[in-house]
């Protein structure tokens, strides 16, 4: 990896040429913020064009989007079912679809156990829905691929 170096107003300030410190600074700072180097500054969700949420949640503003991905969880514990489901707009949420389950957890009548069961999904969106509700479980998170301009 890239070292990253931090930079003082007057290593950058007008007026005197950079040392040679300075410039290898600028041409090396942006591949270590690239690269994830330790000590570097992190590059923002929103400037990546994604989104983490967990659930329960919506998301609206998604009419440039084309696939979510997401990797969600449903625990249950003793007898009974849980699952994780969303639906989707096309209205930027006035009016929705009917629920769709990404992960469903179920133990039989008189069980004590846990169980916990994990999944990944790819969902639609563009260009028909523009909005997305998660209705319940545990969303881990949710990344928006596809962005067109």
């Amino acid at each position: 990896m890239t070292d990253y170096t931090t930079l003082s107003n007057t290593a950058v300030g007008v007026g005197g040429l950079p040392s040679g410190a300075t410039v290898t600074a600028l041409r090396d700072n942006p591949l270590s913020i690239a690269e994830g180097t330790s000590g570097a500054p992190k590059v923002q969700s929103a400037a990546l064009n994604m989104a983490v949420i967990t659930s329960p949640g919506v998301l609206t503003g998604l009419e440039r989007v084309a696939t979510m991905l997401c990797m969600a969880s449903a625990h249950q514990a003793g007898e009974g079912t849980t699952s994780v489901r969303y639906r989707r707009s096309t209205d930027g949420g006035s009016t929705w679809t009917g629920y769709t389950t990404v992960v469903s957890a179920t133990l039989p009548g008189g069980s004590t156990n846990d169980r916990t069961v994990v999944a990944t999904a790819q969902i639609s969106m563009g260009p028909t829905y523009n909005a997305i509700e998660f209705e319940s479980g545990v969303f881990f998170a949710i990344g928006i691929k596809g962005v067109t301009p």
